[in-house]
């Protein structure tokens, strides 16, 4: 089966049309099961004199295929919903996750690690080595290597109830997020919205079966009505609809209310950061980031806060005198977009739709790769044969003096009703293996933007494209 795996094959750019569903089990299964006889190898291996080729490099390849292959997955599962894919992928990520649950336990390569790091030839290593080492012990020091074997069951039991709510968390927002939805039949009662706007709605009906025009809680939805309806009610229903989402407000309550589940994880990271030697969560969870404590990270709030006061003071004055023009003297949260959006038109003479003309998809992307150019001196060819998980998914090479550096991947387009503007993800980190070959690394962007139509192109407007230049400077650096 292997030898007729692609996802067991050595590639450069993965080869997504060639994998099937019957190929994703035994992929990771084989996987898994190479990475613990190369893991037992590496240990026997490196009991003497632990260095940084043959562990650190070499328990990093290790991981990377693993994790490369996982988000392979993810990208295909995101267009592959038929039940046997999905039902594969899940039992890959139930596998992945025993897996790095058992090598996160496993104390003889801690202590190899640890061996490593504090040998004389350690301290010898650059500044990046030695950050490496540190984060890969912080790793296994939250993972429980330094409790006792009561306290790593007590944390085990933490870990898992922690997975569950949080997974739990998010399907009740989604089941609460598909539970909403206002079927309009009269055109009246969407007066001030963007023609362009009401295509998108009367789309969303017809996919629905429906005829008029849809709403749901999706966010452009959401900022189309508190943005541009001229009616009041219609503002108020949409943001009480959005912000009481999964909050036991709604007849649905018992099912999507999320206040016991957020109860339970509060108390659940309370007493793991406890466990591992933190006094609450917010110390845990600053652990592994740049700020050093949770003092700093309220302190820079604060800044930002009092930086912005005067400016959020003079925005409320202006929003509440325009409105008072318009006959509301009592100016409430779901008029606040409505009516800066109207202030922009009468001091620009433009609405955020009509933004949207002047930066439609394809221009905005030509015209990113020509900055590039500029700035940093790298092109990006566009390789419009090369195998994608979507049709609509186009891959660009990323080269630097006619050499190639990496590669991005842009999914451009919302293929359903999922939450968020854009992100962007690795698909492999650039590293030197063990071998001392070096590996390209390959990076998404997901821009989430609605995709055209038969009368309209795919256009920006600005948020989104504020999104997606910052999106685009990630990838970047990644690559």
């Amino acid at each position: 089966m292997s030898e007729n795996n692609p996802l067991l094959q050595r590639y450069d750019l993965p080869p997504f049309s060639a994998i099937r569903a019957e190929h994703l089990i035994p992929a990771v299964q084989a996987i898994i099961a190479e990475s613990r006889v190369m893991t037992t190898e590496i240990i026997a291996s490196q009991k003497s004199f632990p260095t940084w080729d043959d562990l650190v490099l070499a328990v990093d390849e290790l991981e990377a295929r693993l994790d490369g292959t996982l988000t392979i997955l993810q990208l295909l599962g995101s267009t592959r919903i038929a039940p046997v894919w999905q039902e594969a992928i899940t039992r890959c990520q139930e596998l992945a996750e025993q897996y790095k649950s058992e090598q996160a336990q496993n104390s003889e390569l801690y202590q190899l690690y640890r061996r490593l790091a504090d040998s004389p030839i350690a301290a010898l290593f650059n500044e990046e080595r030695k950050r490496a080492l540190h984060k890969i012990l912080r790793k296994y020091h939250l993972a429980g290597l330094d409790l006792s074997s009561e306290q790593q069951l007590q944390l085990t039991s933490l870990n898992m109830e922690i997975s569950k709510f949080q997974f739990e968390f998010l399907a009740r927002l989604e089941d609460s997020n598909t539970a909403w939805s206002k079927h309009i039949e009269d055109r009246s009662l969407l007066i001030g919205l963007p023609n362009a706007v009401l295509a998108r709605m009367e789309v969303a009906a017809q996919a629905a079966g429906l005829t008029g025009w849809l709403l749901t809680l999706s966010t452009q939805s959401y900022r189309d009505i508190v943005n541009y309806a001229d009616n009041r009610d219609l503002r108020r229903e949409m943001m009480a609809a959005y912000y009481s989402r999964a909050s036991g407000t709604g007849p649905d309550d018992l099912i999507t209310n999320n206040e016991r589940v957020l109860t339970v994880l509060l108390d659940d990271r309370h007493k793991k950061a406890q466990l591992l030697g933190y006094s609450n969560f917010a110390q845990l969870a600053v652990a592994d980031q740049m700020a050093d404590t949770t003092e700093q990270v309220v302190d820079f709030l604060h800044h930002q806060i009092e930086l912005s006061r005067s400016l959020f003071a003079q925005d409320a004055e202006q929003v509440e005198s325009f409105a008072a023009q318009h006959g509301i003297t009592d100016v409430k949260p779901w008029d606040i977009h409505y009516f800066a959006e109207k202030i922009r038109q009468d001091v620009a003479g433009i609405s955020q739709e009509a933004f949207r003309n002047y930066f439609p998809l394809e221009t905005v992307l030509q015209r990113l790769c020509a900055f590039t150019k500029t700035l940093f001196g790298v092109d990006l060819i566009e390789h419009a044969a090369a195998d994608t998980w979507h049709e609509d998914v186009r891959v660009f090479e990323l080269r630097e003096y006619a050499e190639p550096i990496g590669y991005l991947f842009i999914n451009p387009y919302r293929r359903q009703e999922a939450a968020g503007f854009g992100d962007a993800s690795g698909l492999r980190n650039r590293r030197i293996t063990a071998e001392g070959r070096p590996r390209s690394p390959l990076v998404v962007l997901n821009s989430r933007l609605q995709p055209p139509t038969e009368t309209q192109p795919c256009l920006l407007d600005h948020l989104q494209l504020r999104v997606l230049l910052h999106e685009f400077g990630h990838c970047l650096q990644h690559c």
